[in-house]
């Protein structure tokens, strides 16, 4: 499991299966195991197709799905125009990050219990592999201007932070 710290506490977050024959990355939320993500990249007209895809609002409260659907979307939205542009090189287009898009909250269909966003960039599959599964580039695209730290994309890996005052790890 993947491992997410608050304070002194370990908290398992996620479980990761990783397919790199078949590039895709598959995460399920702990301990309920209630959300899944999936990254895909398919290689497409010289470049690299890459989609995720969230499934699992259904297993939640009604009113807490319809509050993560579009927010989550349109997190997604700015981390792949982010990849995009970690990737080509060009400057981020969401610099001041956008983790924080997901405390907005805004209604939708009662009907759409998933959330699927995918660009197209002009890189080899190779290329966009590394930027989504090491852990020093993920940091550039995913979460800009919050310096993530990961020991490892793998089970027993954490995810965290370091505070500024004392350089400990903290989990937010």
């Amino acid at each position: 499991a993947l491992l997410v710290c608050l304070g002194p506490m370990e908290i398992p977050f996620a479980r990761v299966d990783i397919d790199e024959a078949h590039g895709s990355v598959r995460t399920q939320s702990l301990p309920d195991k209630l959300l899944t993500t999936e990254y895909r990249l398919e290689e497409e007209a010289g470049g690299t197709r890459v989609t995720v895809t969230m499934t699992g609002f259904e297993h939640l409260p009604a009113d807490t799905r319809q509050d993560f659907l579009e927010p989550t979307g349109a997190s997604w939205e700015k981390a792949l125009a982010n990849l995009n542009a970690f990737i080509t090189g060009a400057a981020l287009p969401f610099p001041e990050g956008y983790i924080a898009a997901l405390s907005g909250f805004r209604r939708e269909s009662t009907q759409l219990f998933a959330v699927e966003r995918s660009i197209w960039i002009a890189a080899p599959r190779e290329r966009v592999w590394r930027a989504v599964t090491d852990p020093a580039q993920m940091e550039h695209w995913f979460s800009p201007g919050t310096s993530w730290q990961m020991s490892a994309l793998e089970v027993g890996g954490k995810l965290f932070t370091l505070n500024p005052e004392t350089g400990a790890e903290q989990y937010t």
